[in-house]
């Protein structure tokens, strides 16, 4: 397309040279002939004159055409500018939770699909926290959706700030559950981070009449962690990961569970 507008635009002034030339080059010869006496050359001298006008509106149409041709070709790119730029947020937007402006499920997908991968030649511990805000329907219920809306977003701030010092990779995953992907991460370091962020919620101090478990909003989770051998998937961890927040919510809430 640049190519065709640049051809376009040069043929513009060369358009333009050749009509110029054509009027200083035909005019003295029409004029010439057309003072001779005989009647032949003032039929050939209006010949000439008449050819040249209607030499110079197809010139006039032809350079006209041009200019709304070269005049389009920069609309196009102007668009498909505007169009790559709403693709580019659209496409954003696809992996970006609205509410809480975290990832969503889809880039957690791809996110660990993607690490499972890289370990195909060189296998890593990969380690998964899935979290879930304890008795949030409760909570939700009674507050109201906007408040419960504004629990979420305080959640996420927590885990954002563990994702800032470099621990993890953050997704909310669904409803009231979020995870954390710690690549490279052992066992034993996972479990320290899950019960840190669990008591970095409970620090928050958001008063919670309706939890059997504190006086204020906490969360449970589940920790696992396996090695990204071929032989093994990511679907193994997450569910490993969500049967250990089972067990932690089933023994009590308010606490870390790691198989």
């Amino acid at each position: 397309m640049t190519i065709v507008g640049g051809a376009t635009a040069a043929h513009s002034p060369v358009l333009s040279a050749y009509t110029l030339y054509a009027c200083l080059m035909l005019v003295p010869v029409a004029i010439r002939i057309f003072i001779e006496p005989e009647p032949i050359y003032k039929v050939l001298g209006i010949g000439i004159i008449f050819s040249l006008l209607v030499f110079l509106y197809i010139a006039s149409q032809l350079r006209d055409n041009i200019t709304r041709v070269i005049t389009l070709h920069h609309e196009n790119d102007e668009l498909l500018a505007k169009l790559k730029r709403a693709n580019n947020r659209l496409q954003h937007y696809s992996y970006i939770d609205g509410l809480t402006d975290i990832p969503n499920r889809r880039h957690y997908d791809e996110q660990v699909a993607s690490m499972w991968k890289k370990g195909d030649d060189s296998p890593f511990p990969l380690s998964l926290i899935i979290l879930d805000i304890d008795f949030f329907k409760q909570y939700n219920d009674t507050l109201g959706h906007l408040e419960g809306d504004a629990v979420l977003k305080h959640v996420a701030e927590v885990l954002v700030s563990f994702a800032d010092a470099g621990t993890g990779e953050v997704a909310r995953i669904g409803g009231e559950e979020f995870s954390v992907l710690l690549p490279g991460v052992d066992a034993h370091k996972a479990f320290i981070t899950a019960d840190e962020i669990r008591r970095a919620v409970e620090q928050l101090e958001i008063e919670h009449g309706n939890s059997s478990v504190a006086s204020v909003l906490t969360i449970s989770a589940g920790v696992a962690t396996l090695d990204t051998r071929p032989d093994g998937d990511s679907e193994s961890l997450f569910a490993r990961a969500d049967e250990a927040l089972y067990e932690a919510k089933s023994r009590g809430r308010n606490r870390v569970k790691a198989l």
